[in-house]
């Protein structure tokens, strides 16, 4: 057995440049990583940025409302981000420490990486350019984002004075959107799990009906726990039925909850290069006037093992939510 020694001096100082210093090394970098990290938002951009969100199920009228407000010469809704805007703050808290020019490259490339954006007909080199010159008490992840939205704004509708985003599938990413834009608005749109499920087989959006059905279950429960966190001037739900029923009262109350005067002319059809993705499949009957024919269309092409099914997984909550009765 060898006997313990104290080490020299010289071997001391090599342990220390080994292990302490590497250590220190890397605890001192995460400090400094976080202290630099840009902001989310600036308190200056938290009242100044609004935007509005139309969320849901999919399948449940969101592409009808924002067609309608599309039609309001104040705001303007670009085509779909799919998930674009929770992934960048999610990589903004993962890559902690990025200088301003780099969050922009990374932040602009998730938008160009999305699978649809050629839908949005813009080329972000100018933005990124402009962007670069940003003051730096401006710069901030939200003010990416609001310019990205501001420079389609400015390219198809430069009239329009605030910017909205309408992505179904938001409704399952809302602390992210909440951490972004603190002051923004959402409007959900809820329609009878059933007719949902129904049109996303239709479309073929679901390989099957079980994963569609459980798709529906998880945006409205998420739905109703915002609903009753969130105050009524941040968060309101439309059903999907009402709306197609008596437009114009529902429509009316989106304009009072935005805070825009209601348009008569908003029920009217627009031009489908206004909205950019009108000729995607799924999106066909967005060129047609507002009618409640779907509603209930599950009975129709569902069969009665689906329709089994569908309740349940769905029951409960088509139950909560006063659709079991029309079974």
């Amino acid at each position: 057995m060898g006997v313990l020694r104290k080490p020299s001096p010289d071997e001391l100082h090599e342990w220390q440049q080994r292990w302490l210093n590497p250590a220190l090394f890397f605890l001192i970098q995460q400090w400094w990583n976080w202290t630099r990290r840009l902001p989310l938002i600036t308190s200056a951009q938290r009242e100044a940025y609004r935007p509005f969100f139309i969320v849901g199920a999919g399948r449940s009228g969101t592409t009808l409302l924002r067609r309608i407000l599309m039609a309001h010469p104040q705001l303007h809704i670009p085509p779909e981000s799919h998930g674009a805007l929770s992934q960048v703050v999610k990589k903004h808290y993962r890559y902690r420490g990025l200088d301003w020019q780099d969050l922009v490259s990374v932040v602009l490339g998730e938008f160009l990486a999305l699978e649809r954006f050629f839908l949005w007909k813009i080329d972000l080199t100018p933005l990124f350019l402009e962007l670069k010159k940003t003051p730096e008490g401006e710069r901030s992840l939200a003010r990416i984002v609001d310019a990205v939205y501001r420079h389609h704004l400015g390219q198809y509708k430069p009239g329009a004075v605030r910017w909205g985003d309408k992505t179904p599938m938001y409704i399952l990413r809302l602390k992210w959107l909440d951490r972004l834009f603190p002051e923004a608005q959402y409007i959900n749109l809820i329609r009878d799990g059933r007719d949902v499920v129904a049109s996303y087989l239709q479309a073929g959006l679901f390989p099957d009906l079980a994963q569609a059905a459980r798709r529906w279950v998880w945006a409205v429960r998420e739905a109703e726990r915002y609903r009753r966190k969130w105050p009524p001037n941040k968060f309101i739900s439309l059903r999907y039925e009402q709306l197609v029923k008596n437009p114009e009262a529902e429509v009316q109350r989106v304009c009072r909850f935005l805070n825009v005067d209601y348009l008569p002319e908003m029920l009217e059809l627009v031009e489908p290069d206004v909205l950019g993705d009108a000729n995607v499949a799924h999106h066909q009957r967005i060129q047609q006037p507002i009618d409640a024919r779907s509603i209930g269309r599950w009975k129709d092409t569902l069969t009665d093992a689906q329709i089994r099914q569908a309740h349940q997984i769905m029951g409960e909550w088509l139950r909560k939510l006063g659709y079991l009765e029309s079974r």
